[in-house]
């Protein structure tokens, strides 16, 4: 991030581990009970039609990081030096 605020890097693909941390806890406790784990589409592996949950990714730029990092609670703005857009 520091490299996106110093305009070194243009952008990063950041995937919050919070939810999937979650999802995969309900899951384990689905298979636990002898259930299924909860499934929003399916994706073919090129055999079978996969049962998924996908989770949302996020192009982090300097633009957005105050909102998408930030705000999240993610990191902390004091986690970084510098400025951006949106930062207090």
């Amino acid at each position: 991030m520091q490299s996106i605020i110093d305009g070194k890097q243009g952008m990063i693909v950041f995937k919050d581990r919070r939810p999937l941390v979650k999802d995969a806890s309900a899951a384990a406790v689905a298979l636990l009970k002898g259930g299924a784990p909860v499934k929003t589409t399916t994706q073919n592996n090129g055999t079978i039609d996969v049962p998924s949950r996908l989770l949302p990714v996020v192009a982090v730029t300097r633009d957005n990081i105050q909102v998408a990092l930030i705000d999240s609670g993610y990191y902390l703005a004091t986690d970084f030096t510098g400025s951006w857009p949106g930062r207090p």
